[in-house]
Parts: C-alpha cells; sequence; structure tokens
C-alpha cells in the first residue's frame, strides 16, 4: 500500500495541533501541544516518506522491496544501518523471537476457526524455515545467503519511525506529544488539558458466568512507549487442551503453542524496544520470559487463553475504567 498524502494538520482548541494520514501499511496520528501552533504536516509527511522509500514491502521501489528481488545489495545509507544494528542488538538481547525476514514456508498456514493447516503438508521436512540466519549484515553490503527468506520488517521498522518522529518533535521543542502508528503508541509530556495522555487497551472482563467478555481499559501514559501484540479473542484450544496462537514462531516456522495469545509492553524509552520485546514476549510466551523483561525495566500486561490477565503492579497505577 503506498503512502498516502497527511491529512491538512487539525488545530483543535488552541494549541493542540494533530496531523493523520497512512504509513507503513497502517494509519497513524500525531498530537502534539505547540503555543506557536506550527504546522509540521510536510515534516511529518517527509518522515514517513522517507521509512516509506526505504522499508516498505507495499512499495516495488523501497530499499527493502529492491533487495527482497536480489542476492545482496549495497546501501550507504545511515537510518538503513541504524535499523539493523538494532535489530541485531535486540536479538541478541531476547532471542528469536525477533526476527526481521518472513520465509515463504510460513505463508502456507492457514489459520481456520478450528485451528492452522499447513496447506502442503508434503513441505513440512522443510521447516524449522530458515530466518534471521541466512542474512549477512556487513555494512554496507547487506546479502540474503537464503533468496527464498524475505526481509519483511514487520517487527521494529514502525518503532524505530516513530521513535525518530518523536526525535524531530523534541528538537522543535515540543515536549507534549502522543504519537499512534498502527499499534504502537508514543508519549511525552501531558495532554492540552494538563493530564497525561491515555489509550484505550483491550482487555477482558470475566462474565458472572465466568466467561471473558471483551472490554476496554483506559491506560495513562507516563513519557512512555506502549505496545500490544496479539488478540485475545484470536486463538485457538484444541481437545487436548493445547492452545495456539494465530502467529508462526519465527525461529520454528510453527505456529505457536502456549496459552498468551495478547501481550502489551510498556518501555520508558523508545518504541523500537517495546516493540521488539513484545514480540518476542508474544512468541516465547513464558512467564518466565516475562519476568524477564520485568528485570529489564519493561512493563507488561499478558492475557493468557480464557481471559487470564496479569498487570505490572508499575502499571495498575495508570490503568482505569474509564
Amino acid at each position: 500500500m503506498p503512502q498516502q498524502a497527511a491529512q491538512q494538520v487539525e488545530q483543535v482548541g488552541t494549541d493542540r495541533m494533530q496531523v493523520q494520514g497512512e504509513a507503513l501499511g497502517v494509519t497513524y496520528q500525531l498530537t502534539y501541544i505547540d503555543e506557536q501552533r506550527r504546522d509540521l504536516t510536510a515534516e511529518v509527511e517527509a518522515i514517513f516518506q522517507e521509512f516509506t522509500e526505504k522499508f516498505s514491502i507495499y512499495s516495488t521501489q523501497s530499499l527493502i522491496s529492491k533487495w527482497n528481488r536480489v542476492d545482496s545489495l549495497q546501501v550507504e545509507d545511515a537510518l538503513w544501518e541504524d535499523l539493523f544494528l538494532k535489530y541485531e542488538q535486540q536479538r541478541a538481547r531476547y532471542g528469536k523471537g525477533i526476527d526481521p525476514t518472513q520465509h515463504a514456508l510460513l505463508d502456507l498456514w492457514d489459520f481456520r476457526a478450528e485451528g492452522p493447516v499447513f496447506r502442503d503438508s508434503t513441505r513440512l521436512r522443510e521447516l524449522p524455515a530458515p530466518g534471521f540466519s541466512t542474512l549477512r549484515l556487513a555494512h554496507p553490503l547487506y546479502v540474503r545467503s537464503d533468496t527464498t527468506v524475505q526481509v519483511t520488517l514487520h517487527q521494529g521498522a514502525k518503532g524505530l519511525a516513530v521513535d525518530v518522529l518523536a526525535d524531530f518533535l523534541a528538537e522543535k521543542g515540543i515536549q507534549n506529544f502522543l504519537i499512534n502508528l498502527g499499534s504502537l503508541v508514543r508519549a511525552a509530556g501531558v495532554n492540552a488539558g494538563g493530564e497525561l495522555w491515555r489509550i484505550a487497551l483491550p482487555l477482558p472482563e470475566k462474565s458472572a458466568a465466568g466467561a471473558a467478555e471483551p472490554n476496554f481499559r483506559v491506560m495513562a501514559l507516563e513519557d512512555a512507549s506502549f505496545v500490544t501484540i496479539g488478540d485475545y479473542t484470536a486463538y485457538y484450544t484444541d481437545p487436548l487442551g493445547t492452545t495456539t496462537a494465530a502467529y508462526v514462531h519465527p525461529g520454528t516456522g510453527f505456529p505457536v503453542q502456549h496459552d498468551l495469545v495478547q501481550v502489551s509492553v510498556q518501555h520508558k524509552g523508545d518504541a523500537f524496544t517495546a516493540e521488539l520485546a513484545a514480540w518476542a514476549a508474544f512468541a516465547e510466551g513464558k512467564e518466565e520470559f516475562l519476568a524477564e523483561l520485568e528485570a529489564d525495566g519493561l512493563r507488561t500486561v499478558s492475557v493468557r487463553a480464557r481471559g487470564e490477565t496479569r498487570i505490572s503492579q508499575q502499571l495498575r497505577v495508570y490503568l482505569t475504567s474509564e
């Protein structure tokens, strides 16, 4: 999907400004408080356009699409180098659940109401699918040793785009803003009412019969990035009680089999770290892994199958029902 032009900046109230549009295959909304009432539409568009030209798989002319058509590509670009360096660092930190690739075999999984089905069982022997390990990232030369592996950047590119935009706003002297790009959010300062920025967080609520009912809570953000991965309404449990979420583990090529069906991560810092930590947690699914994130200073909200929810103690003060 090509990037669409941002809508003309909306002046909401005296100092509250808003820009919205589409980038990297999702919608975005930027709200910021500026006493000068500056229209930053052109600058915001330019930032997202740069990411589209380099990292969007929806653009056939992007650098990442060009790399996916050849086995090697020479790229002299600081933003490109920074993204893949961050990938390597976070993968070393959090494991194989972090992977910017999508192997062709992964598209063969069909997630149905009765569970995941492999469309071509004769190719099961080819799993686990190769991924990040087949890439050679020796800046400025980037190599795909297995050309069936596609570099999709479905993890990380959006987080870095949010961080670049946040840095731009800070350079402009704007201290109060809320960036929302897809399921990624980064907040700084306060809103026009002088209160912490607030977002809606989907969480189940137990009914009188004990069933998990869809619901939303309100999460306040204090100078933090926040991302939610998964969907607590989208999972399958077989007759033996094994739960499978609608996600393929990049390290195995098979659907994940654990009961973690949705996870949110808050990071008092960059969105890139929050995004990749959330993907890693969703891939691994274990409470021990979530505990490692907590020890690293990140905060989590996890939803297990059947609606069992666990919220970091430090986040409870920010969570309300309205």
